[in-house]
Protein backbone atom coordinates (compact mmCIF):
# COMPACT_ATOMS: atom_id res chain seq x y z
CA UNK A 1 0.00 0.00 0.00
CA UNK A 2 1.37 3.38 -0.83
CA UNK A 3 1.33 6.41 1.38
CA UNK A 4 3.24 8.84 -0.77
CA UNK A 5 0.23 10.90 -1.49
CA UNK A 6 -0.06 11.04 2.47
CA UNK A 7 3.90 12.11 2.76
CA UNK A 8 3.38 15.12 0.01
CA UNK A 9 0.05 16.32 2.00
CA UNK A 10 1.66 16.48 5.21
CA UNK A 11 4.97 17.15 4.76
CA UNK A 12 3.59 20.72 2.42
CA UNK A 13 2.70 22.10 5.94
CA UNK A 14 -0.46 21.93 5.35
CA UNK A 15 -17.44 14.59 23.83
CA UNK A 16 -18.45 11.39 22.49
CA UNK A 17 -18.93 8.21 24.36
CA UNK A 18 -16.76 5.31 23.73
CA UNK A 19 -18.83 2.58 21.75
CA UNK A 20 -18.62 -1.17 23.20
CA UNK A 21 -15.52 -2.68 22.00
CA UNK A 22 -16.46 -5.26 18.76
CA UNK A 23 -14.30 -8.11 17.40
CA UNK A 24 -12.05 -7.57 14.40
CA UNK A 25 -13.92 -10.01 12.16
CA UNK A 26 -10.84 -13.11 10.94
CA UNK A 27 -8.93 -12.47 13.93
CA UNK A 28 -8.39 -14.55 17.17
CA UNK A 29 -8.51 -11.55 20.00
CA UNK A 30 -8.76 -8.16 18.09
CA UNK A 31 -11.11 -5.56 19.23
CA UNK A 32 -12.27 -2.35 17.92
CA UNK A 33 -13.97 0.54 19.35
CA UNK A 34 -14.36 3.85 18.73
CA UNK A 35 -12.68 7.16 20.60
CA UNK A 36 -13.53 11.14 20.58
CA UNK A 37 -10.53 12.82 18.97
CA UNK A 38 -9.27 15.99 19.19
CA UNK A 39 -7.76 18.37 16.61
CA UNK A 40 -8.39 16.28 14.04
CA UNK A 41 -10.71 16.09 10.70
CA UNK A 42 -12.87 13.82 11.83
CA UNK A 43 -14.47 13.91 15.78
CA UNK A 44 -13.66 9.71 16.39
CA UNK A 45 -11.24 7.33 15.23
CA UNK A 46 -11.37 3.35 15.22
CA UNK A 47 -8.45 2.03 17.89
CA UNK A 48 -7.75 -1.44 17.78
CA UNK A 49 -6.17 -3.36 20.45
CA UNK A 50 -5.50 -6.51 21.89
CA UNK A 51 -8.24 -8.36 23.70
CA UNK A 52 -6.58 -11.89 24.20
CA UNK A 53 -3.76 -13.34 22.49
CA UNK A 54 -3.53 -15.48 19.14
CA UNK A 55 -2.77 -13.19 16.36
CA UNK A 56 0.19 -13.13 14.22
CA UNK A 57 2.99 -10.63 15.33
CA UNK A 58 2.73 -8.32 11.87
CA UNK A 59 -1.21 -8.37 11.76
CA UNK A 60 -1.00 -7.08 15.44
CA UNK A 61 1.67 -4.63 14.87
CA UNK A 62 -0.23 -3.33 11.60
CA UNK A 63 -3.61 -2.95 13.44
CA UNK A 64 -2.63 -1.63 16.62
CA UNK A 65 -0.15 1.00 14.81
CA UNK A 66 -1.12 5.24 16.17
CA UNK A 67 -2.47 7.89 14.16
CA UNK A 68 0.61 10.44 13.33
CA UNK A 69 1.22 12.56 16.18
CA UNK A 70 0.59 15.92 16.44
CA UNK A 71 3.38 18.09 14.14
CA UNK A 72 3.98 21.59 13.73
CA UNK A 73 5.43 22.72 10.34
CA UNK A 74 5.91 26.52 10.76
CA UNK A 75 8.49 28.03 8.53
CA UNK A 76 9.04 30.97 11.16
CA UNK A 77 11.22 28.13 13.24
CA UNK A 78 13.60 25.90 10.85
CA UNK A 79 14.42 23.75 13.49
CA UNK A 80 11.00 23.05 14.79
CA UNK A 81 10.24 22.45 11.58
CA UNK A 82 13.05 19.77 10.50
CA UNK A 83 12.58 17.60 13.55
CA UNK A 84 8.84 17.55 12.83
CA UNK A 85 9.77 16.47 9.36
CA UNK A 86 12.30 13.69 10.84
CA UNK A 87 9.42 12.71 13.22
CA UNK A 88 6.78 12.34 10.58
CA UNK A 89 9.52 9.98 8.07
CA UNK A 90 10.18 8.12 11.14
CA UNK A 91 6.17 7.61 11.79
CA UNK A 92 5.60 6.97 7.88
CA UNK A 93 8.56 4.65 7.34
CA UNK A 94 7.53 2.42 10.58
CA UNK A 95 3.50 2.54 9.40
CA UNK A 96 4.08 1.88 5.97
CA UNK A 97 6.39 -1.39 6.60
CA UNK A 98 3.55 -2.64 9.29
CA UNK A 99 0.70 -2.53 7.04
CA UNK A 100 2.64 -3.75 4.34
CA UNK A 101 4.47 -6.66 5.73
CA UNK A 102 0.78 -7.61 7.01
CA UNK A 103 -1.11 -7.32 3.99
CA UNK A 104 1.45 -9.25 2.30
CA UNK A 105 0.99 -12.75 4.42
CA UNK A 106 -3.00 -11.60 4.24
CA UNK A 107 -2.93 -11.47 0.43
CA UNK A 108 -1.46 -14.81 0.36
CA UNK A 109 -3.63 -16.39 2.25
CA UNK A 110 -6.42 -15.20 0.48
CA UNK A 111 -5.35 -16.03 -2.77
CA UNK A 112 -3.89 -19.37 -2.16
CA UNK A 113 -5.91 -22.35 -4.22
CA UNK A 114 -5.21 -25.30 -1.98
CA UNK A 115 -6.48 -23.54 1.08
CA UNK A 116 -10.34 -24.21 2.25
CA UNK A 117 -12.66 -21.45 1.24
CA UNK A 118 -13.46 -20.54 4.89
CA UNK A 119 -9.64 -19.77 5.38
CA UNK A 120 -9.25 -17.90 2.30
CA UNK A 121 -12.60 -15.65 3.66
CA UNK A 122 -10.83 -15.39 6.61
CA UNK A 123 -7.56 -13.84 5.36
CA UNK A 124 -9.69 -11.65 3.02
CA UNK A 125 -11.63 -10.68 6.27
CA UNK A 126 -8.26 -9.73 8.12
CA UNK A 127 -7.14 -8.14 4.47
CA UNK A 128 -9.73 -5.64 4.57
CA UNK A 129 -9.51 -5.03 8.51
CA UNK A 130 -5.79 -3.43 7.09
CA UNK A 131 -6.86 -1.79 4.70
CA UNK A 132 -9.68 -0.13 6.49
CA UNK A 133 -7.61 0.62 9.18
CA UNK A 134 -5.18 2.15 7.38
CA UNK A 135 -7.35 4.38 5.97
CA UNK A 136 -8.51 5.33 9.61
CA UNK A 137 -4.96 6.19 10.88
CA UNK A 138 -4.12 7.95 8.03
CA UNK A 139 -7.26 10.42 7.92
CA UNK A 140 -7.29 11.21 11.44
CA UNK A 141 -3.93 12.53 11.66
CA UNK A 142 -3.31 15.15 14.04
CA UNK A 143 -3.84 18.49 12.26
CA UNK A 144 -0.52 20.33 12.60
CA UNK A 145 -0.72 22.96 15.32
CA UNK A 146 0.87 25.72 12.91
CA UNK A 147 -2.37 24.84 10.67
CA UNK A 148 -5.61 24.92 12.98
CA UNK A 149 -5.74 28.60 13.43
CA UNK A 150 -6.63 28.96 10.18
CA UNK A 151 -10.62 27.74 8.82
CA UNK A 152 -9.38 27.40 5.02
CA UNK A 153 -6.16 25.75 5.47
CA UNK A 154 -8.01 23.12 7.97
CA UNK A 155 -10.30 22.85 4.97
CA UNK A 156 -7.66 22.31 2.24
CA UNK A 157 -5.27 20.14 4.92
CA UNK A 158 -8.22 18.29 5.74
CA UNK A 159 -9.46 17.60 1.53
CA UNK A 160 -6.03 16.83 0.93
CA UNK A 161 -6.10 14.08 3.58
CA UNK A 162 -9.58 12.47 1.90
CA UNK A 163 -7.65 12.69 -1.52
CA UNK A 164 -4.79 10.76 -0.43
CA UNK A 165 -7.05 8.30 1.51
CA UNK A 166 -9.29 7.64 -1.26
CA UNK A 167 -6.72 4.62 -2.79
CA UNK A 168 -6.72 2.76 0.71
CA UNK A 169 -10.16 2.76 0.68
CA UNK A 170 -11.08 1.79 -2.75
CA UNK A 171 -8.66 -1.15 -1.57
CA UNK A 172 -10.58 -1.99 1.11
CA UNK A 173 -13.99 -1.59 -0.89
CA UNK A 174 -11.83 -4.23 -3.58
CA UNK A 175 -11.09 -6.83 -0.84
CA UNK A 176 -14.27 -6.97 0.11
CA UNK A 177 -16.16 -7.32 -3.10
CA UNK A 178 -13.65 -10.49 -3.81
CA UNK A 179 -14.15 -11.75 -0.26
CA UNK A 180 -18.46 -11.23 -0.80
CA UNK A 181 -17.80 -13.43 -4.29
CA UNK A 182 -15.85 -16.03 -2.57
CA UNK A 183 -18.48 -16.45 0.07
CA UNK A 184 -21.48 -16.85 -2.71
CA UNK A 185 -19.08 -19.19 -4.68
CA UNK A 186 -17.79 -21.48 -1.69
CA UNK A 187 -22.01 -21.24 -0.47
CA UNK A 188 -20.86 -20.47 3.09
CA UNK A 189 -24.05 -19.01 4.58
CA UNK A 190 -24.19 -16.53 7.38
CA UNK A 191 -21.19 -15.40 9.02
CA UNK A 192 -19.36 -12.47 10.53
CA UNK A 193 -18.14 -12.23 6.47
CA UNK A 194 -21.49 -10.55 5.51
CA UNK A 195 -20.75 -7.65 8.07
CA UNK A 196 -16.75 -7.46 7.51
CA UNK A 197 -17.08 -7.77 3.40
CA UNK A 198 -20.60 -5.60 2.90
CA UNK A 199 -19.15 -2.89 0.33
CA UNK A 200 -21.33 0.62 1.47
CA UNK A 201 -23.08 2.07 -1.09
CA UNK A 202 -21.91 4.86 -3.28
CA UNK A 203 -22.52 8.52 -1.83
CA UNK A 204 -24.99 10.02 -4.85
Amino acid sequence: MRLIALSIVVTAGFATAAAEPTPVPGTVGLVAETRPLPHACTPSTRVIKVARAGDPAPLVAALTAKTMPGLDYDAADPARLEAHRRQFDRWFKRTNARFTQAAAVETAGATDASAPPAARVAALMRLVALRSQLATVLQTATIPTNVRPYPEAVRAYCDGLVEAVAPVTASADEARRTCAALVAQANLGAGPWDTACAVAPARP
